[in-house]
């Protein structure tokens, strides 16, 4: 009996993390080194608030990470983790 429960309370746990809606924390940089930090913003949400970065499908964090540093110019780009 407790392996029947603990099998239906990982199925639960599973199913209430994979219907969370994932966030990110997504940093802008703009020609400073300290970037601006955008707080909590969602997968789906990443690319309409980052449209010339953000090409492809965002599939996780990760995939928004093109940031350039350049010497002159400093760092350009967006980065989310």
């Amino acid at each position: 009996m407790k392996k029947v429960f603990f099998a239906l309370a990982a199925i639960a746990m599973v199913a209430v993390f994979a219907s969370c809606e994932k966030t990110c924390d997504c940093t802008l940089y703009s020609g400073s080194a300290e970037g601006e930090v955008y707080e909590d913003l969602k997968l789906k949400d990443i690319q309409s608030t980052f449209p010339t970065f953000v090409k492809n499908e965002i599939k996780k964090c990760s995939d928004v990470s093109e940031v350039t540093d350049d010497a002159d110019l400093g760092k350009w780009g967006v980065e989310c983790k």
